[in-house]
């Protein structure tokens, strides 16, 4: 009785049913110490010391009552939730299932990108734009299931970061090492003029016409604050002759059907 009750605090008691004789209870400590020691669990332990009482017929006099549960306590909760709040940074289609109260506006922008070729989200600085386009655009497309999404920022390089994108849907299964190295060559091709932003998406509508592609510039405005203004116009005469030049119908409304979006804190006028 007493084991039983010392059971409901502690792991492990070993108790005995009947009084056992000194000789007994020596043998089948020094059994269960030495094993004990050795390392072994606390049922090794226990079933050596009884196996010694054989000597003395008093095999069956030791009990051995374990904790249920052994030791532990019912958590509070499964798991620790998700914190849904990201701060000052912006929500990514990881967070997509936190991303609330700008359905209307998602809305409208998928509708947007899918009846226009260029889409501009405009707003102040930290008003969201990121946030929209990762965590409410993107997901939204990708329930289509029609859509190819690559997004760049600009930075200096802008060129340079086009084409790194471009290269990762041209040759998916390349190495990163040779992906780099084709996205130099590539950009630079671009920015003179011999390898068109029309071409590109050409042979992508040759591997799968079935999909339309988005093309996502991040922070467009880095376009006009870290690029020298020949780059700017250079960029503006490729986006500009993809949009609204001569082969918008081929590339942008019947066959591949590419999409852009940008996002821009203001518009900026160049000198």
């Amino acid at each position: 009785m007493q084991a039983k009750a010392i059971s409901l605090h502690v792991n492990y008691v070993i108790g005995m049913n009947r009084t056992i004789g000194d000789f007994s209870a020596r043998a089948f400590s020094v059994a269960f110490y030495d094993a004990i020691a050795a390392g072994q669990q606390m049922e090794f332990a226990y079933k050596l010391g009884r196996s010694v009482l054989m000597n003395y017929l008093e095999q069956q006099t030791p009990i051995l009552l374990k904790k249920d549960p052994l030791g532990t306590e019912e958590p509070l909760f499964d798991i620790v939730p998700p914190n849904p709040y990201v701060g000052l940074a912006a929500f990514t289609e990881v967070d997509a299932a936190f991303f609330f109260g700008r359905e209307t506006f998602v809305n409208g922008l998928v509708e947007a990108v899918n009846q226009q070729p260029l889409v501009g989200v405009i707003g102040p600085s930290g008003s969201g734009k990121s946030s929209v386009v990762y965590a409410g655009l993107f997901p939204q497309l990708r329930i289509a299931g029609n859509w190819l999404i690559e997004s760049f920022r600009p930075g200096d390089k802008p060129f340079y970061q086009l084409a790194s994108v471009l290269v990762r849907l041209l040759e998916p299964e390349t190495g990163e090492t040779a992906q780099l190295r084709e996205a130099v060559g590539l950009a630079a091709d671009m920015e003179v003029g011999r390898i068109t932003l029309s071409t590109v998406i050409s042979r992508l509508n040759e591997r799968d016409s079935s999909k339309r592609l988005l093309l996502f510039a991040d922070q467009f405005e880095e376009l006009y604050t870290l690029c020298q203004n020949k780059e700017v116009k250079a960029l503006q005469i490729t986006f500009a002759g993809q949009v609204c030049g001569k082969r918008l119908e081929e590339c942008a409304g019947i066959t591949y059907r590419i999409r852009y979006v940008y996002l821009i804190d203001q518009i900026y006028e160049l000198p």
